[in-house]
């Protein structure tokens, strides 16, 4: 119903004032950083416009301090006036560097270049997921971060054996395991005990691979339930992986000590780990 999306005398001042679409616009991006050593990050943030201000979602980019533009993504969540209206809410990501000022740029003269694209290869028992400088496999019979990942590491294009990041025999010899607080280990359950892979969003800019299934004690029995959300992006290197744990066990008798996420890196002697401390 329209006109339940018009806004009433209840709304915010700036969501009830006439807006016009300007031609260009800047709004200044804040990124609380906290105290560890990453240097950057893939940061996901909504973005409300007021009425008319935005008309479509590819006249909005983000630029740092020089006015360069920075690979961005942008998926409108809402719209005004039905659901072909002007752009309501936006939700933005986009890789940032800590130290650098970004903004947010719209506007009917704002046009964001094309972005560099992912491919992505399905068949019956994988994704192959290549964002350029990244190619990772996610089997649908393993409960795996990765199945196998590789890393362009010369630029050449390609993906040679010394550029193997993670091997498949080693992920499925090494899978997500919980312990409960007897002791007591539970696997992640792969093809026939109620895992799910599905290929939950293909943009140019980011791809989403949406995962659930069981950790499962030796007799095959149901612990916990697990969901997560594995994330690409255009030419870049990292990915980002969104681990949710569903308690279905009887927290009165049992507790959870560990939870262990494997990824069998084939790294040197010179790989080094950082964790932020918040």
């Amino acid at each position: 119903r329209v006109e339940d999306l018009r806004p009433t005398p209840g709304w915010a001042p700036e969501f009830l004032r006439p807006s016009a679409a300007p031609l260009k616009e800047r709004v200044p991006i804040m990124v609380d950083w906290g105290e560890n050593e990453i240097a950057g990050s893939v940061v996901t943030f909504g973005v409300p416009f007021a009425r008319g201000a935005l008309k479509n979602a590819v006249n909005a980019r983000i630029v740092n301090e020089k006015g360069e533009e920075t690979p961005a993504g942008f998926s409108v969540t809402a719209t005004w006036d039905g659901t072909n209206g002007p752009v309501r809410w936006a939700m933005a990501h986009a890789l940032l560097r800590r130290g650098g000022r970004y903004f947010l740029e719209y506007g009917s003269d704002v046009k964001a270049a094309s972005p560099a694209g992912i491919k992505i290869a399905e068949s019956d028992k994988s994704i192959e997921i290549s964002t350029g400088p990244l190619r990772a496999v996610l089997s649908r019979e393993h409960a795996s971060i990765v199945e196998a990942a590789a890393l362009d590491q010369d630029g050449d294009g390609r993906f040679s054996a010394r550029e193997e990041l993670v091997g498949a025999e080693r992920s499925r010899a090494d899978l997500p395991v919980l312990v409960d607080g007897a002791g007591v280990s539970y696997r992640a359950g792969g093809a026939g005990q109620g895992f799910k892979m599905e290929l939950v969003e293909r943009g140019p800019q980011r791809a989403a691979v949406r995962r659930e299934g069981w950790y499962l004690d030796k007799g095959g029995n149901k612990f916990c339930q697990f969901i997560t959300y594995t994330y690409f992006y255009a030419g870049q290197a990292g990915l980002r992986h969104d681990h949710t744990l569903v308690v279905a066990f009887d927290s009165s008798k049992h507790k959870i000590r560990d939870i262990m996420l494997p990824l069998p890196l084939n790294l040197g002697k010179g790989a080094r780990a950082v964790f932020a401390g918040d």
